[in-house]
């Protein structure tokens, strides 16, 4: 499938020099309900399924992807206002967990042996009804050999795997094509770039078909 992981335009040609992307620890996720999906009045919450849950929080990290990149509100809270860039990779669909929405939290898990493979991944990959939104996939990946207290993807590594397939820039970005075209110009496959613009009878960023207007 091909999925779109938004940054700040800084930060997405880092990504694009350095051929890796920042692995996100489930603690410094921007939803304080991660890893706890769960209606948590007066019940009884197996110990092991706490400790469970730090064991992977300090052991697996991921990286976020939305499986669109047309919805403002996207590039709104990750695409740095509409200054930003996103990178579209394609993945295999085995490779990656779509997240399921939900309204009401789910029922806990009320005894050891229900701590199953299954309900694992249901946690990893469940949030609230409004962060539908973001159509989010999660990449999962180890952490390991930290920088500085910071965890990296390589996808140059694993392009085989992962491979770069285009480079959208906001609508509000001033990154010029040419500055796009240098950083992708050692990547194996050939990058589509383009520039997004907002479409005029929807709510909805799409190709700004005219390309890059030359700066003057």
């Amino acid at each position: 499938m091909r999925v779109y992981h938004f940054l700040s335009a800084h930060y997405a040609l880092k990504t694009l020099y350095e051929h890796r992307m920042k692995i996100s620890t489930f603690t410094d996720l921007n939803d304080p309900f991660e890893l706890s999906p769960f209606n948590l009045a007066n019940v009884y919450y197996p110990e092991g399924f706490a400790a469970a849950n730090r064991q992977f929080a300090a052991t697996i990290g991921v990286v976020c992807f939305s499986q669109n990149w047309g919805n403002p509100v996207l590039w709104a809270h990750y695409g740095d206002k509409h200054k930003g860039i996103c990178l579209g990779f394609d993945v295999p669909d085995d490779c990656v967990q779509e997240v399921t929405y939900i309204s009401e939290p789910l029922r806990p898990p009320q005894r050891e042996e229900d701590l199953t493979e299954a309900l694992a991944r249901q946690v990893v990959s469940t949030k609230f009804e409004h962060w539908r939104y973001e159509d989010e996939v999660r990449l999962f990946t180890n952490l390991h050999d930290s920088e500085d207290g910071l965890y990296f993807y390589d996808f140059y590594e694993n392009a085989t795997q992962m491979p770069l397939k285009e480079v959208i820039v906001g609508v509000r970005c001033s990154v010029t094509k040419d500055a796009i075209d240098r950083a992708v110009r050692d990547y194996p496959a050939p990058v589509i770039i383009i520039k997004a613009r907002l479409a005029q009878r929807s709510f909805t960023v799409i190709e700004d078909t005219r390309g890059f207007i030359p700066e003057t």
